[in-house]
C-alpha cells in the first residue's frame, strides 16, 4: 500500500531470499482480503477442520513465530529475519 508521506518511510536491509520470497506471497494472496479479522476467521475454520487441532491454539501471532523459527532454521541470515519480521 503507498504511503501518503515519505516520513514514514526507511530502507531496510533484506536479501535476494527475503524479496523472493515476499514477491511469491503477494502474486498467490494478494487477491484475497487479508486483514487482522480474515486471517483469524481462516484460522478458526482451519482449526475447525483438523482434528489434530485443539480450538484456540492456532492464531496470527504463533504463525509469525513459526514462520521466523522456519527462516532461521533454513539459514537465513538475522538482519534479513529482522526486517522481514519488523
Amino acid at each position: 500500500m503507498p504511503r501518503a508521506t515519505t516520513v514514514g518511510s526507511r530502507s531496510t536491509f533484506t536479501s535476494v531470499r527475503v524479496e523472493i520470497s515476499i514477491g511469491r506471497f503477494f502474486d498467490e494472496c494478494d487477491s484475497w482480503p487479508y486483514s487482522h479479522s480474515a486471517i483469524r476467521r481462516r484460522l478458526e475454520w482451519a482449526t475447525g477442520e483438523a482434528d489434530e487441532l485443539e480450538d484456540g491454539l492456532l492464531y496470527p501471532h504463533a504463525l509469525r513465530e513459526t514462520a521466523a523459527s522456519a527462516f532461521a532454521a533454513r539459514g537465513l541470515d538475522i538482519l534479513s529475519l529482522q526486517a522481514m519480521m519488523g
